[in-house]
């Protein structure tokens, strides 16, 4: 299948070869993180003159920690990935080169790692690759910030109505193109976290969270079942995050934010273009942080505290996916934790 908007989607877009069962980067295209490494590249969204304003990302805990005396590449590191890749052990191996870099300029104190939304199930990537051992040595603690650990209904709203993020690009022309994004599959909602709970109803049908399958193969979608096993397959064989990590976890998130449940549909659905929109839905609402439900955010820890695990969870009443970051208790606990 061809992309449309060819220029803007052959960059953040890909192909997928059912065949081969693996996503196909447009010819010629490498996108990289700029300053990788460095904390410039988890500052802002985009640190443009224009841009750099309109979505702060850790800017306000790196200038904290700075004030403290943190310094960029000595004692404090942004370990970025592709969002819109999933987690590879190539890229897993850069973060633990990164992690033994802080740790070995800091008289071989273990490092404390912050991760945020999609970049819990990335670290725990890691975590699995560099095995327990590694992680005792070099890790102190894990804070995950608004963790999008069983994916969001909003990545299914996503390709069907596409968001703008406050980027001022056209939210149904990302429609078509979330369809061609990697980790935007991994982010779909993952059954096991929402039992029983409906995901989507149309006047003759409900679907449940364990027939997005079907959901997705009724609009006509493309190679569904072979894109959900290449994405959400890189974390299968972990049983959905069963073993739980061997150093402290502490845990952020928000809640009694209205965050996306339940597609309604008007119509009932039927093959479509694949690559055009739906308008003719509306939404019903849980609790969350905005963009991932609760029960996502909370999934793994609940279970890792059940098994003893040494976990922490807090609740930040109002807290929204990102803005959270912003928020001084947060901040004041990453500074406590840091020093």
């Amino acid at each position: 299948m061809e992309l449309r908007y060819p220029c803007f989607s052959a960059y953040l877009g890909q192909n997928f070869s059912a065949t081969d069962m693996k996503w196909v980067k447009t010819e010629g295209v490498n996108l990289s993180v700029p300053e990788w490494g460095k904390v410039y590249a988890v500052d802002t969204l985009d640190p443009s003159a224009v841009m750099k304003n309109v979505i702060p990302y850790y800017h306000d805990m790196i200038q904290a920690l700075e004030n403290v005396g943190y310094i960029d590449g000595v004692n404090m590191a942004g370990g970025g990935y592709q969002w819109y890749d999933v987690p590879t052990e190539e890229w897993a191996h850069k973060i633990m080169d990164l992690i033994e870099d802080m740790y070995s300029k800091n008289n071989n104190n273990p490092v404390v790692v912050v991760s945020h939304s999609m970049g819990a199930p990335f670290s725990y990537f890691m975590l699995q690759t560099a095995g327990d051992a590694w992680v005792k040595q070099h890790i102190h603690k894990l804070i995950y910030v608004a963790p999008a650990w069983m994916g969001s209904p909003k990545a299914l709203n996503f390709m069907f109505d596409g968001i703008d993020y406050k980027i001022p690009i056209a939210g149904k022309a990302l429609a078509p193109l979330s369809r061609h994004v990697p980790t935007v599959w991994m982010l779909l909602p993952w059954a096991d976290a929402y039992k029983g709970k409906i995901m989507a109803t149309s006047p003759s049908k409900n679907y449940t969270y364990d027939m997005i399958e079907d959901l997705l193969n009724d609009i006509g979608a493309q190679d569904v079942e072979a894109k959900l096993k290449t994405t959400m397959g890189v974390f299968n064989k972990y049983n959905n995050y069963e073993n739980p990590p061997p150093v402290p976890v502490i845990t952020y998130m928000g809640r009694n934010v209205d965050t996306l449940s339940t597609l309604v549909f008007k119509k009932d659905i039927v093959k479509s273009d694949p690559e055009g929109t739906w308008t003719d839905d509306s939404v019903l609402y849980g609790d969350g942080d905005g963009t991932v439900p609760a029960e996502s955010l909370r999934y793994p820890t609940d279970k890792w505290a059940s098994k003893g695990a040494d976990v922490e969870t807090h609740y930040i009443d109002k807290a929204e996916h990102v803005k959270i970051l912003y928020n001084q208790d947060l901040i004041n606990a990453v500074i406590a934790e840091a020093c």
